[in-house]
């Protein structure tokens, strides 16, 4: 902000002397190079949101002190290193934002914020959170992202409310055992992106997760408890070093999106089948030589990515195999002929055929207008499919 638009806004503020009381419900002051706060916000006594995102604030304006109906405060990517006790100045703040920023630690005071529920963190130095943080009885949402937690930290297993946690980017080498605790009502958790090199068994008590991330670990294995969370709707474990699917996957029946791409994958189970409301299926990049043609008991699947593996051939495809499949990655592979069957999934859209040996497209398939994307670029086809 400029030097001008500073005075301006201090103008503003001030007209409203003696007893006056300035009703003004949200403020936005974001992007704007601020070093600091001087604005008189003691008027702002109505204030309910404030946005001081993008600045270059080190320190938690004491000029905050008074917005005592504040529910909304986004101090997210400035320079701030400590959170200072003006923050228990905010009973009735529910949502804070300190993301990218400096933090190494936070205090104490965090915990008199009884009405927070959602609390961002993401992209600081943090390693702990203090003890009283169980006191943060109505969090639903934690986002740990983008730090340097080297442990689970175990405090947050205390926070019965919570439904959604970010722990992705950080240094987890092992979960606890006792990973649930009380987190009955715990929808989603995204742990991607540490060091993980097994999944406790104790993660089948968390019977309402929904989301289940773990992409960039260095996981060989799943344990037969996941089959327990039947309220899963996704599981990505990609970019791991799984070498087989766990039969228990086939007890996730709500499962829609399943992602075990970059693993060293080589059979599918035909218990997969049970998967019957799943949506999106990705296994590129394993180590896969025959289609797996359990996926052609999906009938409501809609996108299948087998990239990059090492099928060589195709199954016939009869009237009513995936019937409501919208795309077909195929490329990467070691394919040398299509069947002319592939023609009766008549909802595919998208065909991904490119870096393989076909020398020949089925008349059927290279009919114009028959798909929007159809790449065969790779192929060694020496005349026109059209």
């Amino acid at each position: 902000m400029t030097a001008d638009g500073v005075r301006e806004v201090r103008r503003r503020i001030a007209v409203h002397s003696g007893t006056e009381r300035l009703v003004l419900a949200g403020l936005e002051l974001t992007e704007n190079d601020l070093l600091m706060l001087q604005a008189p916000l003691e008027r702002l006594v109505t204030l309910a949101e404030l946005d001081l995102s993008g600045n270059r604030l080190d320190t938690l304006p004491s000029t905050l002190h008074s917005l005592g109906a504040l529910q909304v405060l986004n101090l997210s990517s400035n320079r701030i290193a400590e959170i200072s006790d003006v923050v228990a100045g905010f009973p009735k703040l529910e949502v804070l934002d300190l993301s990218n920023n400096q933090l190494h630690s936070l205090t104490d005071a965090l915990a008199d914020l009884t009405d927070l529920y959602a609390l961002v963190l993401k992209g600081n130095q943090l390693a702990t959170l203090p003890d009283t943080f169980d006191r943060l009885s109505a969090l639903t949402w934690l986002d740990l992202g983008h730090n340097q937690f080297g442990r689970f930290p175990d405090v947050v297993r205390e926070l019965s409310a919570l439904e959604r946690l970010v722990l992705n980017d950080n240094q987890l080498v092992t979960l606890p055992q006792t990973l649930a605790g009380d987190l009955t009502a715990l929808e989603t958790l995204n742990l991607d992106s540490n060091q993980l090199r097994a999944v406790p068994e104790g993660i089948g008590r968390l019977t309402a997760l929904m989301g289940l991330g773990l992409i960039h670990n260095e996981l060989d294995s799943l344990p037969e408890t996941i089959g327990q969370l039947t309220a899963l709707t996704g599981l990505d474990v990609s970019h791991n070093r799984l070498e087989s699917i766990p039969e228990a996957i086939s007890r996730l029946t709500s499962l829609k999106v399943l992602r075990l791409d970059n693993n060293q994958i080589s059979t599918i189970p035909r218990s997969l089948a049970k998967l019957t409301v799943l949506k999106r299926l990705n296994l590129c990049h394993n180590r896969i030589v025959e289609f797996p043609e359990v996926v052609k008991r999906f009938t409501r699947l809609v996108d299948l990515y087998l990239s990059g593996n090492r099928i060589r051939s195709l199954p016939e495809f009869a009237d009513g195999d995936l019937e409501i499949i919208r795309e077909l990655s195929l490329d990467h592979n070691l394919l040398t002929e299509l069947p002319s069957s592939l023609a009766n999934l008549r909802s595919l859209s998208i065909l991904r055929l490119d870096h393989n040996q076909l020398t020949a497209l089925p008349p059927r398939l290279g009919a114009p207008g028959r798909f929007s994307i159809l790449d065969i670029t790779g192929n060694p086809i020496t005349r026109s499919i059209f």
